[in-house]
């Protein structure tokens, strides 16, 4: 799948399944690409709200991410094609359209009497077996729900309990340690932002980021994508609320290039929890 592909992939699947589990892995990847500038966030955004006009803008900036890297372009590769591989596992399982053996449902059975049968005779025994099979269970259910207490074979109530004696004491079961908070256990999906997103090496930027453990230590780096190296630049601590604020120098880094895009990394240094957002890179400071 060429990379022109996998862009028109993505951004449709954004527009149809973001909110399910199939595309919420898509829309992961797509988002660390382009909600590191304005035009990216407001394009995947407008995305996720089936606009047109955005869709096109933001499949044109995922384009261009996938040609600069080659592995963020696999990874993305990789997410759609198993997404598609559930799909047709769904297909293949009813590409028959005749009964083999016989089918049980409740009262009914259904037999298959030849080897040829009609898509729609098929159908058809199909669809009578569910409605026999609701209207059966449906029955058995409410008679189970709404049954009174039996009665014993002698007309009879069934025997009270055997009284038992005091209970035993139970010993008190040790408490847990307290372990660190884990990014399942934080409700605000971790982010960061950086203002202004361009800037040139030796100038001060200010990195914003929320939904981080509270009073953890956050390491702030950089680097040219999301799989290489990264380069330490500063460490934060978040509040109570688990939120940053922080004075970052874009350092003279070289695997980062004049005229590309790089990415500011926060990681939890407790919780490990990790996000990172896009700077672009307008000059070598000199």
């Amino acid at each position: 799948m060429d990379v022109g592909e996998l862009a028109s992939s993505a951004i449709q699947m954004l527009m149809t399944n973001a909110s399910t589990g199939a595309g919420q892995a898509v829309a992961q990847l797509v988002s660390s690409a382009l909600t590191g500038t304005a035009q990216g966030r407001q394009a995947f955004d407008g995305t996720l709200q089936q606009d047109p006009a955005a869709a096109a803008t933001a499949q044109g900036l995922l384009l261009q991410a996938l040609q600069r890297d080659p592995q963020f372009a696999a990874r993305l590769e990789h997410e759609l094609r198993t997404q598609s591989a559930g799909r047709d596992a769904i297909h293949a399982s009813i590409q028959n359209n005749r009964i083999r053996g016989h089918l049980s449902l409740g009262p009914l059975t259904i037999s298959s009497a030849g080897n040829a049968r009609l898509a729609v005779v098929a159908s058809a025994i199909v669809a009578v077996a569910v409605v026999a099979l609701a209207t059966y269970g449906g029955q058995q259910l409410v008679v189970e729900v709404i049954a009174p207490p039996a009665e014993t074979a002698a007309g009879t109530p069934p025997p009270a309990p055997e009284e038992t004696g005091p209970a035993e004491e139970v010993a008190e079961t040790p408490q847990p340690e307290t372990m660190p908070p884990t990014p399942e256990s934080i409700d605000e999906e971790p982010t960061i932002r950086a203002d202004p997103d361009a800037a040139a090496i030796g100038e001060t930027i200010t990195v914003t980021g929320a939904g981080f453990a509270p009073d953890e230590r956050v390491r702030i780096s950089c680097g040219a994508n999301v799989f290489d190296a990264t380069r330490s630049i500063r460490d934060a601590t978040a509040n109570e609320d688990g939120a940053i604020n922080v004075q970052v120098i874009i350092p003279d880094y070289s695997p980062l290039d004049v005229g590309e895009s790089f990415y500011i990394f926060a990681d939890g240094l407790t919780s490990d929890i990790e996000t990172n957002t896009l700077v672009y890179l307008t000059g070598d400071g000199t």
